[in-house]
């Protein structure tokens, strides 16, 4: 079980405010009444379109999603962005894997703000494991689901750092800690989703169950800062082309 109070007391030693809630409802009326008006992209992520937030924004903000119509070139023009993360360790290190780039480029900078949507599967109890998480989990789970032809996308079970041209995990990302010159940043850790919610039919709400996995955090960054690579670590190679999913 991971100690959220470890978790929280990490994030903030190293320059992120976080703020809790208990149900994805709070969390997604927080967004809803924080974005208002605003161009919002969006990355690959599951967790993001299981809670429906892309949909309830919508209403009243211009989305940009390449899972819905839009491009990744397009997502990462907007003023705000929102994605997940593929590891974050307990110790405060924050983990993203990308195939080509969309994610990690809009994740460092170029926005006004960015939130990341992360799960509480994807935590790990330090910087090797959350790595090893992101590479070994995040990645073959996230192959499969693309129907990526690569070896960890047939068996299920590692990363084999392949030379497949199909391969996602071109690139990596670690937040250290907060950029001096950004700034805001902010983490809201959503320890557990209401685990009663029931739909009209009695039966437990599908969205809220999937969505019991989030964690927002929020980047603010200069106006008028075009973007770079500056911050945190990024190895690899990623070009600009379809972008995939975060799991």
């Amino acid at each position: 079980m991971a100690d959220f109070a470890r978790v929280r007391e990490h994030l903030e030693a190293r320059g992120f405010t976080v703020s809790c809630f208990a149900t994805a409802a709070e969390a997604c009326d927080y967004l809803d009444r924080t974005l208002d008006g605003k161009s919002i992209g969006i990355g690959g992520s599951v967790t993001i379109r299981d809670m429906g937030l892309a949909e309830r924004l919508g209403t009243h903000n211009r989305i940009v999603w390449h899972w819905a119509g839009g491009t990744a070139q397009e997502a990462s023009e907007t003023q705000i962005y929102l994605s997940s993360v593929n590891g974050l360790a307990e110790t405060g290190e924050i983990i993203n894997i990308d195939g080509t780039g969309n994610r990690v480029a809009s994740g460092l900078y170029g926005h006004e703000k960015v939130y990341f949507i992360v799960g509480r599967n994807k935590l790990a109890p330090d910087y090797d494991a959350a790595l090893w998480r992101a590479r070994n989990i995040a990645g073959p789970k996230n192959a499969q689901r693309l129907q990526k032809k690569t070896p960890c996308a047939v068996k299920g079970d590692k990363c084999y750092d392949c030379k497949s041209p199909e391969r996602i995990c071109s690139a990596l990302v670690v937040y250290w800690r907060k950029p001096p010159r950004w700034t805001l940043r902010w983490c809201w850790w959503m320890r557990t989703w209401g685990s009663d919610c029931l739909d009209p039919s009695k039966r437990r709400c599908a969205r809220e169950k999937a969505a019991s996995r989030a964690v927002p955090v929020s980047v603010s960054v200069p106006h008028g800062l075009r973007r770079h690579a500056g911050a945190g670590l990024s190895v690899g190679h990623a070009p600009r082309q379809a972008a995939g999913g975060c799991r």
